[in-house]
């Protein structure tokens, strides 16, 4: 199995970041587990012509929510228009 893990470009690490990022991780795959049981009763998605994207799409935005949050966290500058207002 492949290792994703990223190199290391020194030491700087935002340990309130990670607590949060690792919190918010679990809650969604917390959420991920109970829906997948929930829908396995119901024996869904089918396995013909159904798509998986129905039942995973709250997952994805909650991942990307964390993109968001990470980038206004590490790039304040990045998540502003370029009038200077805030994307909120």
């Amino acid at each position: 199995m492949q290792n994703n893990h990223l190199a290391l470009t020194g030491e700087i690490c935002d340990e309130e970041l990670e607590n949060h990022l690792d919190t918010e991780r679990q809650k969604l795959l917390r959420k991920a587990v109970m829906k997948g049981k929930h829908f396995a009763k119901q024996n869904r998605p089918e396995l013909k012509g159904d798509s998986l994207d129905s039942y995973i799409s709250d997952i994805i935005a909650g991942h990307e929510v964390l993109i968001v949050h990470v980038n206004k966290k590490l790039q304040p500058d990045f998540s502003k228009t370029k009038d200077g207002c805030s994307l909120q």
